[in-house]
């Protein structure tokens, strides 16, 4: 077969090369300690497999035939050793890598005599977080339950039914993912949580998109850095933002997580028929990837947003419709992010309570500083170049300080509140007399 000619090159080529892959360690291992060579070493001592009295495999749902083999070259040496095995099958997601769930599945006979035990208690996330987990899983063993009790949030976001402003449509074009994007992850940032943002793969095809130079962007880094820069972060806020893979962020969490791409789920590539002699088949594929959806939904810890899109049909997405209500999204809580502010509107009004004195005493200064009263808002409010307030696109306080003490009415201004709103109405600063 061409498979084996393949197969027999690659290795002849390591041994040519002097180099080692993962596999061929993992069986020189099993081959080392079935010859009697059991002593080791490591960072943190030294010791003998033959005594050793208890051994823990973590990850056990992806144990694999070489993680099989070397287990048993230990207990050919080990017979005394007492094995505790740590796995869940619905993170099973590494059968890409070699894991196999039959040692998972027939774990009693891999280990003979054994006792199992379920942990079903999830002490990540919040209940609704586990909930839709179990609804993706369901039918597929024993449900989670959640060990914080708070209800957690869960948000379902359809790109088709987003709707723009104009200076959105005018500066993304085509790219409805960006805008989106932009809007959740600044309102988290600016509350100092974490935000961490999950794709299927290491790019994000099917989505056009470009950075503030018009550049065209794929990966799933590039993305970020081009959100960053969008955004303005400073350095000190950028590690609140993470992308990964869900492959790569297995065993993390995140306060706020943004799934991207549920519609890449499952993922079929057209070659998938060559691996048919691995055991591939489209059912395989497609459990394997609701364990990889299921990851990637619980590696939130309190709010979880599903990014899909309803012109592209994606059988999970319509699952998890089907099966779990979600809530209307309601885009007034997450505002158009402007990435460059150019005119900032001072508006002062009274504050909340506030029956006498307020704006009305001080009237006559803010018209006489061109102020303009707005009668059906009841503020009185002036727009000014946001070049006197801002220093590289940031709040200046030495600058309002000036402009405070250089205004006629802010030394009178008493049960008043003063904002400072760019030219989005988006609120950047807010004082009180």
């Amino acid at each position: 077969m061409l498979v084996q000619d393949f197969y027999k090159s690659y290795l002849e080529r390591i041994e040519q090369v002097g180099e080692e892959d993962f596999n061929g360690l993992m069986q020189r291992a099993a081959i080392t300690i079935n010859d009697g060579m059991t002593q080791f070493k490591g960072r943190s001592g030294q010791g003998d497999l033959k005594s050793l009295k208890y051994i823990m495999i973590d990850e056990y749902q992806d144990f694999s035939l070489l993680f099989s083999n070397l287990i048993q070259a230990i207990r050919n040496q080990n017979p005394q050793a007492l094995f505790f095995c740590v796995g869940d099958d619905w993170q099973a997601i590494n059968g890409f890598a070699g894991s196999d769930l039959h040692y998972y599945n027939n774990f009693a006979k891999v280990f003979n005599p054994s006792q199992r035990l379920n942990i079903a208690t999830n002490y990540r996330s919040k209940a609704k977080i586990v909930q839709i987990g179990n609804k993706l899983m369901q039918g597929c063993g024993v449900a989670s339950v959640a060990h914080n009790r708070e209800h957690g949030i869960i948000d379902l976001i359809d790109l088709s039914k987003f709707q723009p402003l104009p200076i959105e449509q005018e500066r993304y074009r085509s790219d409805l993912l960006t805008p989106v994007v932009l809007r959740l992850a600044n309102k988290f940032i600016q509350e100092n949580k974490e935000v961490v943002l999950l794709s299927r793969k290491n790019n994000l095809s099917g989505n056009i998109i470009t950075d503030s130079d018009g550049n065209m962007i794929s990966s799933i880094t590039d993305f970020r850095k081009n959100i960053i820069e969008r955004l303005g972060l400073p350095e000190h806020l950028q590690h609140l933002l993470t992308i990964s893979t869900a492959h790569q962020y297995k065993g993390k969490e995140g306060q706020i997580v943004i799934v991207l791409d549920i519609q890449s789920y499952p993922l079929i590539h057209p070659d998938w028929i060559f691996t048919r002699i691995f055991g591939d088949s489209i059912d395989k594929i497609v459990h394997d990837d609701r364990r990889l959806l299921y990851v990637a939904l619980t590696r939130a810890k309190e709010h979880l947003f599903i990014i899909t899109d309803s012109l592209y049909k994606s059988e999970f997405a319509k699952e998890l419709a089907q099966k779990f209500t979600f809530p209307t999204f309601d885009w007034d809580i997450y505002p158009f992010v402007a990435s460059e502010v150019r005119y900032i509107t001072v508006k002062v009004s009274n504050r909340n309570g506030v029956r006498s004195g307020g704006t009305f005493a001080i009237r006559q200064s803010l018209r006489a500083e061109n102020y303009e009263w707005n009668g059906s808002k009841q503020y009185w409010a002036r727009t000014y170049n946001a070049d006197l307030f801002l220093r590289d696109q940031v709040i200046n306080h030495d600058a309002i300080v000036e402009f405070f003490n250089n205004s006629t009415w802010s030394s009178r201004a008493y049960g008043v509140e003063v904002t400072f709103c760019d030219e989005h109405d988006n609120i950047l600063m807010k004082y009180e007399f």
